[in-house]
């Protein structure tokens, strides 16, 4: 029998019995294939195709008289038992057990012939009973020829039985609820008044309160978190928050950031004023310029001196240089490092920087072609350094100060792709890690729907302290000049925040310093160093710019709000690194969802679920991880190895699904 004659025989007959031959073939003696597979199927009656009945029948004998099984065995056994094909399947069985490189598989193959087969026998009797009643039998001896039919197709089905899904483990660790105490007094009841209404959650609407403040200061005051060393750190702050589509995280960014957009209005109210003087101010002096231009050409003809005259025409274009107006930027959408660079030279005392989506901004990151661009946001985050870009075909564009905060908004699923990649030591230069105000709370379990207006007298209260911040020089909050720093001011902590900030940076090293964290969380926490004096200045800030705090040192409520917000926001972090360190369980966990919805059916390929683009799930190594850890959990999936055809290409796999587990919970 040639092969092409074979290739449309039972896959599975082939996989059982390639399967065998493989064990064979490697040494094993006895074969414990043959025996998974004769514990189902203790003849050869299961199969359909006779050769393979043969086969079958011929590695049975082989096994009773404890032989070997071999190809070469195998072939002899046929022709003891008399076989007499158009050729020889010598060639056959060598294409068995090239096709089929395991025999892990065995064992639920046979499962399945045997099912097959009593499902066939007892359709062939279910014909015979309709014929026999048609015939007059009686109908009790018809049922009696048929019940034992019916219990092999029943004890075959609870012979093949899953166990019931083993529980995924929950890796996503759990949060602290957000704290309204850790919020300056006048911010606490707009959080939560905007929380209420739009039915987010509180963190969100914090988290982006705080670094918006710190956009409002940028660099124009630092911190000492020492009291006589030179450290000094700006307030500027990174963050972002972690949620599903549809959890309200834009909306409720643009409702944070409205004090900012109102600052934004207003600058640009004074620009347009400030314009109009302008053309005023360049008409008066296109007049001037001409007067002077004329007067300069009658001392050059008269041999004159020239030299007075230059110099009004100096002061004429400083004059002009003087009034030409500059417009202040507060938070920037979109841009260019280029762009963002001409930007901070107009605006030297820093920027926001908010990207509704951090993933579109991650990946840009990751970009071949935008190495500079990393290296300039990297200088930004420090913002207390300058950087200087050089273009072929550009001028030289200088920033001496470059500082600017950064929040946005990621879904888990694209940030479980990016830590992936983070971890495993990929463009690892810490940038995630200067995202330290980062949140990732609990989806709210219930929805109400509230429709009132905002509550206006809190809402006015923020808008006077962000207004305050902003015109306050830095003076007016207390801070000193930096000696050696031009146009650089900044506050020390009082003496009992100071206290506090030592014992605290005391815990922090030796937390950074413990063996068993995870290196990507040691490299996180380390950066709280300059977090808590940060949060702490701008806590304090907010509270003198309100008129609850005296102007000055940073006060200890304000320190002791800042260490609370490093163990809350410790806790968040945890959470979200552990989407990437416990990677491959949280993309099992969605594919296990993905089964659960029944979208998947009864068997899937690898390539059925990348193809479908879903996130975490959209390449192929990935799927391959997700499937292969889901399938170590027992009663969700099984791998099943299917041979190569009987011409050559690939083997291939899929994946049976547990029925239980369709409807079920990961």
């Amino acid at each position: 029998m040639t092969s092409a004659t074979m290739e449309n025989q039972s896959a599975g007959e082939q996989s059982i019995l390639g399967g065998i031959l493989f064990e064979g073939e490697n040494g094993e003696h006895p074969c414990p294939a043959l025996d998974k597979a004769r514990a189902r199927l203790p003849g050869d009656e299961y199969f359909c195709s006779n050769n393979h009945k043969a086969i079958y029948r011929a590695m049975l004998n082989l096994a009773d008289n404890n032989q070997p099984i071999t190809i070469i065995t195998v072939n002899g056994g046929l022709e003891q038992l008399g076989w007499r094909g158009e050729n020889s399947l010598f060639e056959y069985l060598k294409e068995l057990a090239a096709m089929c490189p395991t025999s892990a598989n065995v064992e639920i193959h046979a499962q399945v012939v045997k099912d097959d087969h009593n499902k066939r026998s007892l359709g062939i009797k279910l014909s015979e009973a309709k014929a026999a009643l048609k015939d007059g039998a009686e109908s009790d001896k018809v049922a009696a020829d048929l019940i034992p039919h019916l219990e092999d197709v029943r004890a075959s089905s609870r012979s093949g039985e899953w166990p019931d899904p083993e529980p995924i483990p929950e890796t996503l660790l759990p949060v602290p609820p957000f704290q309204f105490e850790l919020l300056p007094e006048s911010f606490g009841a707009w959080i939560e008044d905007i929380s209420d209404r739009m039915q987010c959650p509180a963190d969100y609407l914090a988290a982006a309160s705080l670094v918006m403040l710190s956009g409002v200061l940028g660099r124009r005051i630092s911190i000492f978190p020492k009291a006589h060393d030179n450290w000094l750190e700006p307030p500027n702050l990174w963050g972002g928050i972690v949620g599903s589509p549809g959890q309200m995280k834009s909306p409720s960014m643009r409702e944070v950031f409205r004090p900012l957009k109102r600052l934004e209005e207003a600058a640009r109210k004074q620009y347009d004023r400030g314009l109009l003087e302008h053309e005023a101010e360049k008409t008066i002096l296109d007049a001037e310029r001409a007067t002077l231009k004329a007067k300069l050409s009658k001392v050059i003809k008269e041999s004159g001196n020239v030299d007075e005259i230059k110099g009004e025409l100096i002061a004429l274009e400083e004059r002009l240089a003087d009034t030409t107006p500059t417009e202040r930027r507060h938070i920037i959408n979109d841009s260019t490092v280029e762009k963002l660079g001409v930007l901070l030279q107009a605006n030297p005392k820093g920027l926001l920087v908010f990207r509704d989506e951090l993933a579109g901004w991650l990946a840009n990151m990751e970009k071949q072609g935008h190495e500079s661009d990393r290296a300039f946001y990297l200088e930004a985050w420090d913002g207390k350094g300058s950087f200087v870009y050089d273009r072929i075909g550009r001028e030289r564009t200088v920033i001496p100060h470059v500082c600017l905060s950064l929040f946005g908004t990621i879904q888990p699923g694209r940030l479980i792709a990016y830590l992936q990649d983070a971890l495993g030591g990929h463009n690892d230069d810490g940038l995630f890690q200067r995202l330290q105000v980062m949140v990732y709370p609990n989806e709210p379990m219930g929805w109400k729907n509230v429709d009132r207006r905002p509550n206006q007298k809190v809402e006015e209260a923020v808008f006077r302290v962000v207004e305050m911040l902003d015109a306050s020089t830095p003076q007016d909050l207390g801070a000193v000049p930096v000696d050696g720093l031009p146009d650089t001011f900044a506050l020390h902590f009082s003496g009992p925040a100071q206290e506090l900030f030592n014992s605290w940076r005391g815990d922090l090293e030796n937390m950074v310093r413990l063996p068993d964290e995870h290196e990507a969380l040691r490299g996180h926490f380390s950066k709280y160093r300059s977090l808590m004096p940060s949060i702490a200045l701008i806590l304090h800030l907010a509270d003198v710019a309100d008129g609850r705090a005296q102007p000055g040192p940073v006060s200890l409520e304000a320190a002791q709000k800042a260490a609370g917000w490093t163990a809350y926001l410790a806790e968040h972090t945890r959470r979200i690194y552990g989407l990437g360190i416990h990677a491959e369980i949280s993309a099992a966990r969605m594919l296990a969802q993905k089964i659960q919805s029944g979208i998947l059916g009864a068997e899937f390929s690898e390539r059925d679920i990348y193809r479908k683009g879903w996130t975490s799930l959209n390449e192929p190594e990935r799927v391959r991880r997700a499937c292969e850890t889901l399938a170590g959990f027992k009663g969700w999936i099984r791998a099943v190895d299917v041979p190569a055809g009987t011409e050559g290409g690939r083997p291939t796999k899929f994946y049976r699904v547990n029925s239980k587990a369709i409807g079920g919970k990961p």
